[in-house]
């Protein structure tokens, strides 16, 4: 800092590579790092999701029990949340990694559910105003706000 300005920005971190089977390069539609170490690979189906340090992709066939596609994953402060393809968001509590690769009908009927529009949720983030944190959820067309408080 420089006065009240910003003179000089430098990373704390250098990104990771990941290692990715050569058969799911083509066939995944996003690739999605929702932790420094987690990457999940959407697809129309199913996600895949792996650890950097442990070479293996895992596949969760969520579909069935959401009765549409994913389009959207993220997580933040072990809520897991999913975006999909009608325009709802699903929220779900974890508490480990190997949470996720669990994950079933079991789990997710204790999942919150939040309809935010009628078209597919592309992108999730989570942002904080005044101290509480606010889902943005996007489509299209539209950017939504969820607040919690």
């Amino acid at each position: 800092m420089e006065g009240n300005r910003l003179s000089n920005i430098s990373p704390i971190a250098r990104s990771r590579s990941f290692y990715m089977p050569r058969s799911l390069r083509p066939v995944l539609d996003n690739v999605v790092p929702v932790a420094s170490s987690t990457y999940f690979g959407i697809r129309k189906n199913k996600i895949g999701s792996t650890h950097f340090r442990v070479h293996k992709w895992y596949r969760i066939a969520l579909t069935e029990y959401f009765g549409c596609s994913i389009t959207s994953v993220m997580i933040h402060a072990e809520i897991l949340i999913f975006g999909l393809e009608d325009g709802s968001i699903h929220m779900i509590h974890i508490g480990h990694y190997n949470d996720i690769l669990s994950l079933g009908k079991q789990n997710l009927i204790n999942a919150t559910k939040i309809q935010v529009d009628t078209e597919p949720i592309i992108k999730l983030n989570v942002l904080e105003v005044d101290k509480k944190p606010c889902v943005v959820s996007s489509t299209e067309s539209r950017i939504h706000l969820i607040n919690f408080f």
